[in-house]
């Protein structure tokens, strides 16, 4: 049986009750297991471009928030008769694993080494960077260089190395991992040894009938 994963921006409004609520339900219902993993590594870099004075009081809030809003969820979905298992782990905790640290680096190699998949990096890195924060600097280009590496690190290394196949994700059609999944699967398989990836996308959009 399949199991799932969620990355969670701290910065995105879409997760509410409702939302979760109708996760659970009617999607996760279907999974062996389910990881969420609040991004608190990106929101850290996110605050760093926007040099925020006190960003890990900020953060460790945002996860406390997020970690009572999973579990209150969990349990009105409990009380609906549906049991749902799942496990909440903080990036910053997954990054810290040297087989994590290894694949980043094989990743970043491997993007570098490709002309075509550099040139595309490059333009998700210059997109975000601008409409981000307006403008584009070298240290905020730096910033969004390693957020769209973490970022794309953390999909492929959670469905293909952990073995949580399939990604749930808000509005994330126009992220650097969808599209070296959907444009350039080699580079992928190279990192993988040749193996097959697994991983699935579904993304969730805001105008989903919470009810």
């Amino acid at each position: 049986m399949r199991k799932a994963f969620i990355p969670i921006s701290l910065s995105n409004p879409f997760y509410t009750k409702d939302s979760l609520r109708y996760l659970f339900k009617v999607y996760l219902k279907e999974y062996s297991s389910t990881l969420i993993v609040p991004c608190d590594t990106l929101r850290y870099l996110a605050y760093e471009g926007k040099e925020e004075l006190h960003p890990k009081r900020l953060v460790e809030q945002q996860v406390l928030d997020l970690t009572r809003l999973i579990q209150n969820t969990y349990r009105d979905t409990l009380a609906d008769g549906i049991d749902i298992s799942y496990e909440i782990r903080l990036f910053s905790e997954i990054e810290k694993n040297m087989a994590y640290q290894n694949f980043v680096f094989k990743l970043n190699d491997s993007i570098r080494k490709d002309i075509d998949v550099l040139s595309k990096f490059e333009e998700y890195k210059n997109y975000w960077c601008n409409r981000i924060y307006g403008q584009a600097t070298e240290k905020l280009l730096s910033i969004q260089n390693k957020y769209i590496l973490d970022e794309t690190a953390l999909a492929i290394y959670c469905a293909e190395i952990l073995g949580y196949n399939d990604e749930f994700y808000a509005k994330g059609r126009w992220i650097f991992a969808n599209w070296i999944y959907n444009s350039r699967i080699d580079v992928i398989e190279g990192i993988l040894d040749h193996r097959e990836p697994c991983r699935r996308f579904f993304e969730i959009l805001p105008e989903t009938p919470f009810k």
